[in-house]
């Protein structure tokens, strides 16, 4: 079984630092340190666009180490799609899902009974 963490945290603005706290947390206990900045920079895009989009109070963070790629879900009770949008930093949004987009090795999103989860990969060097 891959090593996997998860953690609910609130729908706040200050959710995406604890996600990123606890993903440090768990990078350290798994001995990965190479993806951490990359693993810091997308764990925010996804946990800020869950709380801005979503609607939702509470959100689910997922963290899985498996045959060295990093995979961190996250899910909300927010309906709707999830798409990449070109960045308009001045007109409302910025560049959230094009940098996990561009600098993810996969991600993807799919419905959940109650909501939907929205994910990414990155290769880590620790084999």
């Amino acid at each position: 079984m891959a090593p996997e963490r998860l953690w609910h945290l609130a729908a706040t603005p200050d959710a995406p630092r604890q996600a990123r706290s606890w993903l440090y947390e768990a990078m350290q206990v798994w001995d990965l340190d190479d993806p951490k900045l990359l693993a810091d920079v997308l764990t925010s895009e996804l946990v800020t666009n869950a709380v801005r989009h979503s609607g939702s109070a509470n959100l689910l963070l997922r963290l899985i180490w498996e045959l060295g790629r990093l995979r961190v879900e996250v899910e909300d009770d927010g309906g709707g799609t999830v798409r990449v949008e070109p960045a308009d930093p001045g007109g409302g949004h910025g560049y959230g899902l094009v940098l996990v987009d561009e600098l993810s090795d996969a991600w993807g999103w799919e419905p959940t009974a109650s909501g939907k989860r929205v994910w990414f990969e990155i290769v880590t060097h620790r084999w």
